[in-house]
């Protein structure tokens, strides 16, 4: 869903990918680890370094931290209300739900609707 809505964004208005850029570049702490994560940001960020090598729990903090910030970002320069809708969330393993949890947990994420579907089995 990120890497189709980076996309959206890079053929959007330029001053829609100019306000993109301009936020992310302040979190530039997070960008390694996010376009290790999504290599397409680097099509709106530049190339960047890889991720400073950090134990694994620190590492995912910063994940999570990052991609808080990204979503806020997305939200920032879209300057409209931003939904994230997420389906089959009943397949997703439990790194994903917990990078769900943290986003959604985290203060940054204000003006996020978070719409996640799942299938209750029986």
């Amino acid at each position: 869903a990120l890497r189709s809505h980076i996309f959206s964004v890079l053929a959007s208005s330029s001053a829609t990918a100019a306000a993109l850029n301009t936020v992310c570049t302040a979190c530039k702490v997070y960008l390694p680890a996010l376009c290790a994560a999504l290599p397409e940001l680097q099509m709106l960020v530049g190339a960047q370094p890889l991720p400073t090598a950090i134990d694994s729990a620190a590492s995912i903090n910063r994940l999570h931290a990052g991609m808080a910030l990204l979503l806020t970002a997305f939200a920032y320069a879209a300057a409209k209300p931003f939904v994230l809708v997420m389906d089959d969330c009943q397949w997703a393993d439990s790194q994903s739900l917990a990078l769900i949890d943290s986003v959604m947990q985290d203060g940054m994420t204000r003006g996020i609707l978070f719409v996640l579907i799942f299938r209750v089995r029986y």
